[in-house]
């Protein structure tokens, strides 16, 4: 059965080191869990940076036309229950 992990080796400057070295026992985890949180959040930070740029794109090829918003804002007040605010 093939393992699920993978050991690797990282060269980083002591200066940072030390600043992960607190971050970790303040976390009480290990250097494992630490590096494997930071990348984690490096990776989701940069998928959802895409997106963004990719939404941004679509929407500079494709913006709403006044006509489009006009008809979302009447769907929306349609939608909404009247509500008594006195």
């Amino acid at each position: 059965m093939a393992s699920r992990v993978v050991k690797i080796a990282v060269t980083i400057p002591r200066d940072m080191f030390k600043a992960l070295e607190a971050i970790r026992r303040t976390l009480k985890v290990s250097r494992s869990s630490l590096i494997d949180q930071a990348v984690k959040g490096w990776i989701e930070s940069r998928q959802k940076a895409d997106l963004i740029r990719r939404y941004e794109e679509g929407y500079r090829k494709h913006p709403e036309t006044r006509e489009m918003v006009q008809a979302m804002e009447k769907a929306q007040i349609e939608t909404l229950a009247p509500e008594d605010w006195s």
